[in-house]
């Protein structure tokens, strides 16, 4: 009985260790990620939202900036700011593949399961940015 509770305490111990050693990871790729996403904010709402009115060429100049200043911040961020980076960058491939893939004057409502990729950067952007605590 006694050897289990040793094994329970030392397992809690690591445990806690760990998410201390996490939090500081985080914590420290916050520093370095959150000036660029506080700083994109503005263009990533405009960039995701449902806009009938704009066309492929629009939607994918606006993603491709994204992703250009992305990329400056991946550069400072470390190993930890370059994984969570890299969740946001994977969403925006995923959009910008069918954008590109028609004429520059599509209009976006007519380019094919755009509506639910876009969605989809807007929920990586925002779970990168709360899981950050960016402010």
């Amino acid at each position: 009985m006694k050897r289990h509770l040793i094994v329970v305490v030392a397992a809690l111990s690591l445990s806690l260790s760990a998410c201390g050693l996490l939090g500081g990871v985080v914590g420290a790729a916050g520093e370095k990620v959150c000036p660029t996403l506080n700083a994109i904010k503005a263009q990533m709402a405009s960039a995701t939202e449902a806009n009938g009115g704009k066309t492929a060429g629009d939607a994918l100049a606006g993603f491709n900036a994204i992703t250009a200043k992305l990329e400056t911040a991946k550069a400072d961020a470390g190993e930890p700011g370059k994984i969570v980076i890299g969740r946001i960058e994977s969403a925006l491939t995923a959009v910008s593949e069918p954008l590109a893939a028609v004429a520059p004057d599509t209009a976006l409502k007519d380019v094919p399961g755009v509506a639910e990729k876009q969605a989809k950067v807007k929920d990586a952007y925002e779970s990168v940015y709360a899981e950050l605590k960016c402010a």
